[in-house]
């Protein structure tokens, strides 16, 4: 059993992870809900799309008892990566040899545009360094206005009892929006900015939430 299960099977039902029948609903509520903050380079049906194959390879969805929230886990990227390679040999047999040179020309793109595999080997670095072992948070969206805050506390503390958190803030370009962003983390969710750094020419900021059992050993150490 992953870890992320059994975080979210200690919550006694607060945390609920959501089941593959589901996810292709909660990419429709990511689609609908992200980017925040500039227009949508892809129409809906390919960003629901991508969000879909997102949870099904490489995050965990995780909801409250009413399905009126979710909150995405990042998975151990090497696993997942090992799912698409066993699954990309088990394909490409299949597969007439220029349509395998073209998956693999477009994998190698992929990889080397704007520098990603640089920057995602570099994040995982980084994150080892500040972040030994935590879970890496994504995306939080609610269906009912004003909610997301009282239920993102309730579970962070729930699932967090035995667990670290991570969470990723890319620049957004403009001072005053980022620490607003991040005044939410570390004012209302109990976040820390761990470290600020650039990371294959972007901007990122890594925000740590220790476990609380953590916390109340390092208090009584420290007494």
């Amino acid at each position: 059993m992953d870890r992320i299960r059994v975080a979210v099977d200690a919550t006694d039902g607060v945390a609920e992870i959501v089941p593959f029948r589901d996810l292709w609903g909660v990419a429709a509520l990511l689609a609908d809900a992200l980017p925040l903050e500039r227009p949508p380079v892809h129409a809906r049906p390919l960003r629901q799309l991508g969000h879909w194959v997102r949870l099904v390879l490489f995050d965990r969805a995780i909801t409250n008892r009413e399905a009126t929230a979710v909150m995405t886990v990042g998975r151990n990227p090497w696993i997942a990566a090992s799912a698409v390679g066993v699954a990309a040999a088990a394909v490409a047999p299949q597969l007439r040899p220029w349509q395998r040179r073209a998956l693999i020309l477009s994998t190698i793109g992929y990889a080397i545009r704007d520098r990603r595999l640089r920057g995602f080997l570099e994040t995982q670095r980084r994150l080892r360094r500040v972040a030994p072992g935590s879970m890496v948070v994504g995306d939080f969206v609610t269906k009912v206005p004003g909610a997301a805050v009282p239920w993102i506390v309730e579970i962070l503390d729930a699932l967090g009892a035995h667990t670290s958190f991570a969470a990723l803030l890319p620049g957004s370009g403009r001072a005053r929006r980022q620490r607003a962003r991040e005044r939410i983390y570390t004012t209302r969710f109990g976040f820390h900015v761990a470290e600020r750094t650039t990371i294959a020419g972007k901007e990122l900021t890594i925000l740590v939430r220790p476990a609380t059992d953590a916390e109340r050993s390092g208090a009584t150490t420290r007494r």
